[in-house]
């Protein structure tokens, strides 16, 4: 029934409103709620002073600003009993607003200050600082945080770095049909200014936790969630798609080298990124004695194997799998609000046409010799970056 709505009702046009913004209609939702979204790609190159600004600027999106201070967006914005929704890496942004039927004037209000007036006074900015500055809670998040920008940067520098990176030719908006008509007439007067990139060569650092553990990532090359990729798809999932996963039972069963393992999918400007995220007490292995463990499995697949990883895949893309490797950047669960999120990021990509239903569908026809290629492919690739 949900694919059926979204096949209708995804009106994926790539309509332009004053300053090129992206629009694109979500179908309308299971409980009749009103769903809005801003999804912002993080602007290519940045130094590390720009990648600081830029983390700057997305982790204080929901904490206010002139017109409205963090209660009121969170009150107004949540009223569905759905909090509004932030989500930021260094690839994208995105801002996600719930609303019941006749509330989307107000989401729209929210949406349209949020990410046009954000409030980058010194005040605030030294609060981001001091926040961004602190050691995450736990290696495994550090790991996944990545590269940590230059924060100690003048104020004045993150404004300007906001006109570059927050411009109306970056927005992709997605949202029910009441929302984006709501929206209508919005942004007409946000006209940024122009600011080139900054050139000078700066150094940047890596997020960090407690290191009370060891804690590797490796990353292939990203790719479109599209037909001829099914492949790649399913084969992040036979690493990483739960405890019957090659990851859980090489690495940590057979050679007792980790306690926590994950293969997910992360989502990027040109794509999903293979990920694969290792933790242990003792020092990790080699990626060729990895990659080799791994290897010798993947000869010894069979159509049972194949077979049960398609399983895990359909109940990844259908929200039913709290271990799912499709990320955007959280674990995709099949939510209405997931859904837009989806949207949003296939639409970035080029490919608003997917969905997770045609995903699987073409998952589905994969063969054993097409699984195990791929893996051989991904394994392969493999780059160390922590």
């Amino acid at each position: 029934m949900r694919h059926l709505l979204w096949s209708l009702a995804v009106a994926l046009c790539s309509c332009l409103v004053p300053g090129q913004i992206r629009r694109v209609e979500l179908s309308s939702t299971v409980n009749g709620e009103e769903i809005l979204q801003g999804l912002i790609p993080s602007p290519e190159p940045m130094n590390a002073r720009e990648l600081g600004a830029w983390q700057l600027l997305c982790s204080g999106m929901l904490e206010g600003n002139d017109n409205f201070v963090k209660e009121d967006i969170f009150a107004f914005g949540g009223q569905t009993g759905i909090p509004p929704r932030l989500s930021w890496s260094n690839e994208a942004l995105s801002i996600q607003f719930t609303a019941p039927k006749g509330g989307e004037s107000t989401i729209a209000r929210l949406l349209e200050s949020v990410i046009a007036n954000p409030k980058l006074d010194d005040e605030r900015l030294g609060e981001l600082r001091a926040r961004l500055s602190t050691p995450l809670a736990d290696d495994w998040s550090a790991a996944l945080a990545g590269e940590r920008g230059d924060t100690v940067i003048p104020s004045e520098f993150v404004r300007r770095f906001a006109a570059r990176a927050i411009r109306p030719e970056n927005l992709i908006l997605v949202g029910t049909p009441g929302a984006l008509r709501a929206m209508d007439g919005r942004f007409s007067d946000w006209k940024p200014i122009h600011v080139p990139p900054d050139i000078r060569v700066t150094n940047s650092l890596t997020f960090r936790g407690p290191e009370t553990s060891k804690t590797g990532v490796l990353v292939g090359a990203t790719f479109k969630p599209i037909t001829s990729q099914a492949a790649t798809c399913l084969a992040i999932v036979a690493l990483g798609g739960g405890k019957t996963a090659l990851f859980h039972q090489v690495l940590r069963e057979h050679r007792g080298w980790t306690y926590r393992q994950e293969a997910f999918l992360k989502p990027e400007r040109s794509g999903w990124r293979p990920t694969l995220v290792l933790q242990s007490s003792e020092p990790i292995p080699p990626k060729a004695e990895l990659t080799g463990a791994l290897l010798e499995k993947v000869d010894t697949l069979s159509a049972d194997d194949l077979q049960r990883f398609k399983t895990l895949t359909s109940t990844a893309l259908a929200g039913n799998n709290p271990l799912s490797p499709f990320r955007f950047p959280d674990v995709y669960a099949g939510t209405s609000q997931d859904r837009a999120t989806w949207l949003a990021y296939a639409t970035l990509w080029g490919t608003p046409n997917t969905t997770p239903e045609s995903l699987l569908a073409d998952v589905k026809r994969a063969t054993l010799d097409e699984l195990k290629e791929e893996l051989k492919k991904i394994l392969g690739q493999l780059m160390v970056v922590h």
